[in-house]
């Protein structure tokens, strides 16, 4: 029984593998699929069982393709002409090498660059810090 349970195991990969596969052979087409202005600005960088992760430039670009993602997902399908082959998208802010932060997003920026630098400290020594300041 267990050798069974082996092979479909290797199976269901299998499986997946190849549609990881014809995901990212659609996946070369990006900028025709959702058009030159939103490819500048989000770029696919994973798929796992269906689910595509793309990178966009700043939260507002993650919000706006938010709104967008029943067409971004058919759109998809469409251009892999599979049904099921997108199932959801998951979006993640991430900037280029070098780039600077974009405005929206400098003041999340701040406020955890601020809790990295209290995490670890006593109570003490945050009152000794606020003092300090005034």
């Amino acid at each position: 029984m267990r050798h069974a349970g082996k092979l479909l195991d290797k199976a269901i990969d299998r499986t997946e593998v190849l549609r990881a596969a014809r995901a990212g052979a659609c996946l070369r087409n990006w900028p025709s699929i959702v058009g030159d202005f939103i490819a500048e600005k989000a770029q696919p960088s994973r798929y796992d069982q269906g689910v595509l992760w793309i990178s966009v430039a700043g939260s507002a670009w993650s919000q706006e393709l938010r709104l967008r993602k029943l067409d971004l997902i058919e759109r998809l399908n469409s251009a892999a002409q599979e049904k099921d082959l997108f199932t959801d998208l998951r979006f993640e802010v991430k900037q280029k090498r070098g780039e600077e932060p974009h405005e929206e997003d400098k003041g999340e920026a701040i406020r955890l660059a601020y809790r990295a630098t209290l995490k670890g400290k006593s109570i003490q020594e945050l009152a000794e810090r606020r003092l300090k300041k005034q």
